[in-house]
């Protein structure tokens, strides 16, 4: 069985074999200078070594790191397909995601002033929606989010009855999620007395 270095991926049975051949000329040097053939004997393996990690190191790096992007410019609409995607993602991250988890965080924290855990839900919800901007080309900082906002309204107004309708029950999807896990509350509507405690 061979076992495998987990830094260099050299296997321990070559380096056994490549000790047992060294000892083994290393004993039939018929010089008595063994301490120069222990020499030439070690430079000569680390030579092969070294060649074997640099090839190795080589291979990794070509499948490990990606080409450098191209410069593309931000995206200047959304067509009908892409805000019915980006919608969706955002509701996959609140649900599902991170974002969700730490919506999670915030309800298990009720100590914490209403407003301060307002303003951490807004800081998710808006962390999603980043995101999920960056994932169609738009910057992922505010002035990405506004022109990625910009471009769903617009796509949603040119979209159609049937998918401006599903666009907006994303939407509310969304909030409801945002609600009821940073705040554990029911998305269905309350009386004000019932919302004020």
């Amino acid at each position: 069985t061979t076992f495998c270095h987990p830094a260099s991926g050299i296997c321990k049975l070559q380096r056994h074999r490549d000790a047992h051949i060294a000892r083994r000329r290393i004993a039939d040097e018929s010089c008595g200078n063994t301490a120069l053939a222990k020499r030439a004997m070690l430079l000569r393996t680390t030579a092969r070594l070294g060649r074997r990690v640099a090839e190795q190191t080589h291979a990794w790096k070509r499948f490990s790191t990606p080409a450098a992007a191209p410069d593309l410019p931000p995206p200047t609409s959304l067509s009908k397909a892409q805000a019915l995607s980006s919608s969706r993602i955002v509701l996959d991250f609140v649900r599902l995601g991170v974002s969700g988890r730490r919506l999670d965080a915030l309800a298990a924290a009720p100590e914490a002033p209403v407003a301060d855990r307002w303003v951490q839900a807004m800081q998710v919800l808006v962390g999603a929606q980043a995101h999920t901007a960056a994932a169609f080309g738009y910057e992922a900082s505010e002035k990405g989010i506004i022109s990625y906002r910009h471009h769903l309204g617009l796509a949603a107004q040119s979209a159609g009855p049937e998918a401006l309708e599903e666009l907006k029950s994303l939407d509310k999807e969304v909030w409801e999620e945002v609600l009821l896990r940073g705040f554990a509350l029911s998305p269905k509507p309350m009386a004000p007395e019932a919302a004020r405690e």
